[in-house]
């Protein structure tokens, strides 16, 4: 799973992947009659139709890494934590005397571990001295190879403090940055491809609340609408499942949006589907 993520999905192209939506589900559940998984979002099938509903611990709720499962993955899966806030789970673990009861949290990212995702990426690909300009294009530092950095990051760049990565240029090796209120870190507008639905087929446009990420603590307002003049559009060159692109246009700029991460939609405690940022 790690080589595939590595080679289908951005280490050398530099897009920023969930690796945890990209599981594959599939070939699990053709293997097996349910698979029982101890996320916690919640299930619910009304008029013959399986939804993938937030869990109630929204502290723990998961469904932004589910939110590419489809209804055949769906009908062979359980969520039984979907109803229970994490202490309690912990509460009920100890009394039945389950090893793991009061295990910390896991905080390492999937697929890699327990380690610092620059030092993950410097064991993969090789250093490569490049330059960082700023907002007029002019040098002010240099760096160790473009796709190091991520948008929005500000350590690492051994420049003063008010400057944050505002783009990345792998194949010249070259990292913009901007200050923190640069109109290239917040953007109110972006564009989707890859987009998957989970149940039912809404029609565009649609007005939803989205996440760009995972610790986003609250969904963004935005409105789903098919994008115009797309053949303007630079698309990622990827297997896709609908590469037809959408765009999403926030009520408010949203910091830090990077290419190859996944945008989920929400409508109420239901999570309806998502889409590549390209």
């Amino acid at each position: 799973m790690r080589t595939e993520l590595l080679n289908l999905y951005g280490m050398k192209v530099i897009r920023f992947s969930n690796d945890e939506i990209m599981n594959n589900f599939s070939a699990v559940c053709k293997q097996i009659d349910k698979e029982i998984i101890s996320y916690l979002p919640s299930k619910g099938r009304p008029g013959g139709v399986y939804k993938l509903l937030k869990g109630i611990d929204h502290n723990k709720d998961q469904s932004y890494f589910l939110s590419g499962l489809d209804q055949f993955q769906l009908s062979k899966s359980l969520f039984p934590l979907g109803d229970i806030e994490k202490p309690e789970v912990r509460r009920i673990a100890k009394q039945v005397g389950l090893p793991n009861a009061e295990r910390k949290d896991s905080q390492g990212l999937c697929f890699v571990g327990n380690i610092p995702i620059r030092t993950f990426l410097e064991q993969k690909l090789p250093k490569k001295v490049g330059i960082t300009v700023d907002e007029s294009r002019r040098q002010i530092g240099k760096h160790e190879g473009a796709r190091f950095f991520t948008i929005g990051q500000r350590q690492g760049l051994n420049l003063p403090p008010d400057h944050y990565v505002t783009k990345i240029d792998v194949k010249r090796n070259i990292v913009h940055v901007g200050p923190r209120g640069s109109e290239f870190l917040n953007q109110k507008e972006i564009n989707l491809t890859d987009r998957h639905r989970i149940g039912y087929k809404y029609d565009l446009p649609l007005d939803v609340e989205a996440k760009i990420r995972y610790r986003q603590t609250q969904p963004a307002k935005c409105r789903l609408s098919v994008t115009r003049d797309a053949g303007r559009v630079t698309r990622p060159k990827l297997k896709t499942r609908d590469s037809k692109l959408v765009t999403a246009s926030f009520h408010e700029a949203q910091r830090a949006i990077a290419p190859g991460q996944i945008v989920v939609a929400y409508i109420g405690e239901e999570c309806v589907g998502s889409g590549v940022i390209v």
